[in-house]
């Protein structure tokens, strides 16, 4: 299969070339091997030709599905320390906080910064 065959069998046909041309003009040629990596990359990713627009866009020669989600977080501007705060004011609404001191193994163990 050729790179651009490869990179089809994940995201769209124009977003492919567009890939391709990316990474000429990076001086990172795509070879077919290079290509099914990236695939498989995109792959994993929850929307594929929305992390290929990010790739582009930012200038990556490759990608990997938790830079998505850690860039996806950053520009919801939601940091650990949010979502931690999120977490305990919902335990606190639900009635589900625990007497006494704060029992942190219940809480969710937060990915990212």
């Amino acid at each position: 299969m050729t790179p651009r065959q490869w990179l089809e069998t994940t995201v769209e046909a124009d977003l492919a070339e567009e890939l391709i041309k990316h990474r000429q003009r990076l001086r990172k040629p795509m070879t077919d091997f290079a290509a099914k990596l990236l695939a498989k990359k995109l792959a994993a990713c929850p929307d594929p030709n929305a992390a290929a627009e990010m790739m582009i866009e930012k200038g990556w020669q490759s990608i990997e599905p938790s830079w998505v989600q850690n860039t996806q977080q950053r520009s919801m501007g939601m940091t650990n320390l949010d979502r931690l705060e999120q977490d305990l004011a919902e335990r606190i609404r639900n009635g589900t906080r625990s007497q006494g001191s704060l029992d942190l193994a219940s809480v969710p163990r937060l990915s990212g910064r």
